[in-house]
């Protein structure tokens, strides 16, 4: 039972290992590229507008406020006319500008007018050196940020600081009406628990936008999409949650599958959500018991069971003996973790577990072999 309190609060934990992020990324590699293990959501409900390209500039200030140069942000004239027209039509399902609108701008005004007039419209806002970073205009925003282990995004983090909500969270819980709050120690969504922080799948990945064929998903620049005939854009933001954000230049991360979109990074938060994929079921728990008792009763047991010489000489000595059940148990937690992410999609963090094992059975034998005979 302390063993499975302890990957909970481990597994909801925004940061991973290095040797386990490469692990992990193997084994979701191997489910969701070359067996095919994965279900890819509908090519319909989407339409993602990239704004890498549209670029303005604007007076560059120092602390003082003095202009020291130029430098380029978002055109806001281009987002102001995106959002007459989506706010002319509002039969999108969902809205996300993933631009941090923290620079001000001549068409700001504008650009509030009718973003205040768009339907289930969210930006974000940031947090840097303790302190959360607003956008200069009073728009509908969502925490935007997310931490990345050894330079890779893995884990992503719904619920930030006891109450932020992040985009892909404040997303299921417009669209979804849902209640997810963070419950003591753990987290419940709906009243179920659920891992807060999670190692996403990512259903829509980079290759999957601005393909040449009609395979991947709808995806279009800014500018060309402004060039289109009203009764044609209308069409295409018709039901749509529409993803606005820089898909191709500046905004790319490494993860699991290689470099993804900052935009695409909360797009699969959200899918990851509405699917459950951070649901912890009673099978689970079950399971995670089942394997730590397994393990535990091995653990306790008096008589150990006979290895052979080559083995047994390694385990003479105390730091070869330590290794060696160290690297024993990482490997029983690392098929474990396998099979707990093949059936429910959770990966488990093995090495601290695997220390805790190893820790525990050193004490067991200086115990049996000093206090025990002792007494």
């Amino acid at each position: 039972m302390l063993l499975v309190v302890l990957s909970l609060l481990w597994l909801n934990f925004s940061f991973t290992y290095d040797n386990e992020s490469t692990i992990i990324s193997a084994v979701s590699i191997a489910k969701t590229v070359l067996f095919k293990i994965e279900a890819k959501p509908s090519k319909n409900d989407f339409l993602l507008i990239n704004v890498s390209y549209q670029k303005t500039l604007i007076p560059k200030l120092d602390h003082y406020g003095f202009e020291i140069g130029n430098e380029a942000i978002t055109d806001r004239v281009s987002l102001a006319a995106l959002f007459e027209k989506t706010s002319s039509f509002n039969n999108h399902r969902y809205l996300v500008c993933d631009i941090f609108l923290d620079q001000p701008s001549p068409a700001d005004s504008v650009l509030l007018h009718h973003v205040r007039r768009t339907k289930n419209i969210l930006f974000p806002y940031h947090r840097q050196d303790g302190k959360f970073l607003r956008p200069i205009i009073p728009i509908p925003q969502a925490l935007s940020d997310y931490d990345s282990d050894f330079g890779s995004f893995l884990k992503y983090s719904y619920l930030q600081y006891d109450t932020c909500q992040t985009i892909a969270l404040k997303m299921y819980l417009d669209l979804h009406r849902g209640i997810y709050k963070k419950s003591g120690w753990f987290y419940k969504k709906n009243g179920r628990l659920v891992l807060n922080s999670f190692i996403l799948e990512f259903p829509i990945r980079q290759y999957d936008i601005f393909r040449e064929d009609t395979v991947g998903y709808n995806s279009i620049h800014l500018t060309n999409f402004l060039s289109l005939p009203d009764p044609l854009m209308e069409e295409m933001l018709k039901n749509k949650i529409v993803v606005i954000g820089d898909f191709l230049e500046t905004d790319l991360h490494q993860t699991i599958y290689g470099a993804n979109a900052g935009p695409l990074i909360h797009l699969n938060a959200y899918l990851n959500l509405r699917e459950n994929k951070n649901m912890l079921t009673p099978w689970f728990f079950i399971y995670i018991f089942s394997a730590f008792y397994v393990f535990s009763f091995f653990l306790f047991k008096k008589n150990k069971v006979s290895t052979l010489k080559w083995i047994r000489k390694i385990q003479s000595s105390k730091l070869g003996g330590f290794l060696f059940d160290y690297l024993k148990y990482a490997l029983f937690l690392l098929l474990m973790s396998i099979t707990s992410y093949l059936i429910f999609g959770i990966h488990l963090n093995i090495l601290i577990i695997s220390l805790y094992f190893s820790i525990a059975e050193y004490l067991i034998e200086y115990y049996y072999k000093n206090v025990k005979q002792i007494s």
